[in-house]
C-alpha cells in the first residue's frame, strides 16, 4: 500500500553501464538475487542515481519513512529529522544501526517488517523524535555548533601564539 523507491547505491560511469563499477555490481546483484516475480518490481521502483548529487537526499526529504541497512545516509536522514527504519536481514551483525532502538530491527519475516513500518508510519513526527531523545548524538557529537567549534579551536590557537 505504500510506493517503493529504491536508490540505486551508485552512478554509471559515463551514464554507461560499465562492468565492475559499484553500480553495475549492484544492478548484477538485483539480477542475481531477486527472485523473477519481483524482477520487474526491483526495476520499476530502481531510481538510477543521475548526476545530481543531491538526488538521494531529495528523495528521504519527500519520503515519509527511509529504510535501509547500516547506512550513512540513514544517520543524516535522522539529522534532517526524518523518520528512517534502519533494517537488516542478512543476519550478519556487522550491518546492524549502531542505536538499536524502535526504528531498527534484525527481522526474519516480512510480517515483521510490515508491522514495524506500519506502526512508524503511522507514529507522529513529534513522538518518533521524543522516543530517540538524545541517543542521536550517539552518532556523532553535534551537540556543539561546528561554527562554534571551529571559532573555539581558532580562539585557543590563537591564545597559544
Amino acid at each position: 500500500k505504500y510506493k517503493i523507491i529504491i536508490c540505486s547505491k551508485r552512478i554509471k560511469k559515463d551514464n554507461k553501464l560499465v562492468d565492475n563499477t559499484p553500480y553495475y555490481e549492484e544492478k548484477k546483484a538485483y539480477a542475481n538475487f531477486v527472485s523473477n516475480d519481483y524482477k520487474k518490481f526491483f526495476n520499476k521502483n530502481l531510481i538510477d542515481r543521475s548526476k545530481d548529487r543531491f538526488q538521494t537526499y531529495k528523495i528521504m526529504e519527500e519520503s515519509e519513512i527511509t529504510v535501509g541497512t547500516m547506512s550513512t545516509l540513514l544517520r543524516e536522514n535522522l539529522f534532517l529529522r526524518n523518520k528512517i527504519f534502519a533494517c537488516n536481514t542478512s543476519k550478519i551483525n556487522i550491518y546492524d544501526f549502531p542505536i538499536k532502538d524502535f526504528f531498527s530491527s534484525s527481522l526474519d519475516s516480512y510480517d515483521l517488517f510490515e508491522k514495524k513500518i506500519d506502526n512508524l508510519i503511522k507514529m507522529p513526527k513529534k513522538k518518533y523524535f521524543n522516543n530517540l531523545d538524545n541517543k542521536i548524538y550517539y552518532l556523532t557529537d553535534n551537540k556543539v555548533s561546528p561554527r562554534n567549534k571551529i571559532y573555539s579551536i581558532i580562539d585557543r590557537k590563537l591564545k597559544k601564539s
